[in-house]
């Protein structure tokens, strides 16, 4: 062990903390001039950043007895302190923070036995003013500034998606060659989404034609036949579409599926399913 210098702590003018000896396994460390500090605070030893600590961790010891006792109450049995090791014994990363100068400030704290770490802070201050902040790189600064939300170019997605539509029935029509105008009779359907859309509208057109409307219907009765008549009718010309994609039905250039065609199929279907002659 390497003796160093031996320290006195001034908790007022009449209490004198004497015969604190620092010590470090270090043989070659050499302290800044150092002969008494004054308490300043607890600290959180454990957070202090490396760039002002001077050593190592010193070791402290004394013959005193009175100074023992003070680091035993100051450093273990404060109730600040209680949340350390071995059972509320120790520091739990507290210690009491000591000034020396300006620039030089001590750290007291108890790991097993008392230790001190010295903080210097003339290197950091001779450093600042030589920052200059405005020629930093942006990129090396923290930007705290909510970032704006970035709006996704969806062309990539909307066209898979697109595919995928198509791919569902093989006699949709290419939408590149075709417009869509589902207010015409002529007008061409070329996704499956417009193919359903438009059933659906027709049929809802046909039984309101013929007089059956759910939100009419007198009886419970009712308003489930309206209701699987629908179902039913839907299902069915869903099925009729199908003959286009058999094998045997292909053809060299597909035939567009018009908004004509949908209302000759599901109008013969309502016919089957409602009307009597």
């Amino acid at each position: 062990m390497n003796y160093l210098t031996t320290i006195q702590l001034y908790e007022s003018k009449k209490n004198v903390i004497n015969d604190i000896q620092l010590w470090s396994t270090n043989k070659t460390l050499k302290l800044p001039t150092i002969t008494s500090c004054k308490p300043i605070s607890y600290i959180k030893y454990a957070s202090l950043p490396f760039y002002l600590v001077y050593c190592c961790p010193i070791i402290v010891y004394t013959d005193d007895s009175d100074t023992s006792d003070y680091f035993k109450t100051k450093l273990v049995e404060t109730p600040l302190l209680s949340n350390g090791k071995s059972g509320g014994v120790g520091g739990g990363g507290i210690g009491l923070l000591c000034k020396v100068d300006v620039n030089t400030f001590l750290v007291f704290y108890y790991e097993d036995n008392v230790k001190m770490l010295v903080l210097k802070f003339s290197k950091f201050i001779e450093t600042l003013p030589q920052l200059d902040i405005p020629s930093i790189p942006k990129d090396t600064l923290l930007d705290l500034k909510p970032s704006k939300r970035i709006r996704t170019n969806t062309k990539i997605i909307d066209k898979i998606i697109e595919k995928k539509k198509q791919r569902s029935n093989s006699f949709i029509a290419n939408p590149n060659t075709t417009k869509v105008n589902i207010s015409s009779g002529s007008s061409i359907l070329t996704n499956q989404d417009q193919i359903n859309t438009a059933i659906n509208k027709i049929i809802f057109s046909g039984l309101r034609i013929r007089g059956l409307s759910s939100n009419v219907a007198s009886s419970l009765n009712d308003k489930l036949t309206i209701k699987e008549i629908h179902q039913m009718t839907f299902k069915a010309t869903q099925f009729a579409l199908r003959k286009h994609n058999y094998s045997f039905n292909k053809r060299e250039t597909k035939k567009p599926l018009r908004l004509n065609d949908l209302q000759d199929i599901i109008e013969n279907l309502l016919q089957l399913f409602v009307d009597i002659e």
